[in-house]
């Protein structure tokens, strides 16, 4: 199913929590992002179910559910799996706002990472898209 598990969200919400500290850190030294006004409650309400359904939905079916799982199966490597589909991640993002974006291919990169834990975690991708839909929605409630 499409709908993430009391379990997915517990262990989504968990790589979201440890992932955030290294985004702090990763956004504070590459001069990432503007801090902006909070977003109202019924926008954020709005990016969060849009992105869990779609964009998220879409990313990690893809990365994680397909391409993570095949790289693990073709290496026999769980945590290579998890690297390299961490870096292709990052690497779809080098277009991101500007070309090249390099800054950004590092941030999500390792967010590709906290996801793809998130995935291994929980054994399905509804707690990889629960991280990435926290992470996003985050973002633009707080950040430009």
């Amino acid at each position: 199913g499409f709908l993430p598990t009391r379990n997915d969200w517990r262990i989504g919400a968990r790589n979201y929590l440890y992932f955030l500290p290294v985004a702090a850190v990763l956004a504070y030294v590459l001069k990432i992002g503007t801090l902006v006004k909070p977003s109202g409650p019924l926008r954020l309400t709005a990016y969060f179910v849009g992105f869990l359904f779609v964009l998220t939905l879409a990313e990690e079916f893809f990365f994680r559910g397909v391409l993570q799982q095949w790289i693990e199966d073709w290496t026999w490597s769980r945590q290579g799996a998890l690297a390299i589909a961490s870096v292709l991640f990052g690497g779809v993002h080098l277009w991101f706002r500007h070309f090249p974006n390099w800054k950004w291919v590092i941030l999500a990169g390792t967010l590709g990472w906290f996801c793809g834990r998130a995935r291994n975690q929980a054994g399905s991708i509804r707690a990889a898209m629960v991280t990435h839909t926290l992470v996003v929605t985050t973002w633009r409630a707080f950040f430009v």
